[in-house]
């Protein structure tokens, strides 16, 4: 699969997501008209968009995956296999999915009226992100206990 292909099937995923929440918002917004309905729809997108990253579970996995990044940068460094072109990738393969997993909890849990369900899936992706770091620390050298490596082990799956 190709860098071209991987970048499309993120962007549909997220336009799958997006028109999702469209529908959602076209559903529970009250209006006469179909074009009132319309701008009733995107006005909602855009104020679940700016709630999104004004929310600070948004931020952390944000914060906590770029330091995955430059963790994983070292350690490439360090053992002779850094390249810049597979920056991006990793991006698209631990930023992307975890916000937008997170993003349709979130929408959905709020529409079912479950406003735990995204704190859950927060911890889950929290454990994922951190065991993965613990991994990288470990590999740079740093002792980390293998109580915490195995703990890495089991969110990283």
């Amino acid at each position: 699969m190709t860098d071209i292909q991987k970048w499309l099937g993120g962007i549909i995923a997220a336009g799958v997501l997006l028109l999702a929440a469209l529908a959602l918002a076209v559903v529970s917004t009250p209006g006469d008209t179909s074009a009132a309905r319309s701008a009733g729809a995107l006005d909602v997108v855009q104020a679940y968009f700016v709630a999104f990253w004004a929310d600070a579970k948004t931020r952390a996995i944000t914060a906590q995956v770029l330091l995955h990044a430059l963790l994983g940068a070292a350690v490439a460094m360090q053992n002779g296999e850094f390249s810049w072109v597979r920056l991006p990738d990793f991006l698209r393969r631990w930023l992307v999915p975890e916000l937008c997993v997170y993003f349709a909890v979130r929408l959905l849990g709020e529409a079912a009226g479950f406003g735990g369900l995204d704190v859950a899936v927060f911890g889950l992706i929290q454990l994922k992100i951190v065991g993965s770091s613990l991994e990288k620390l470990n590999q740079l050298g740093l002792p980390v206990p293998d109580t915490l490596l195995s703990v890495g082990r089991l969110g990283a799956r």
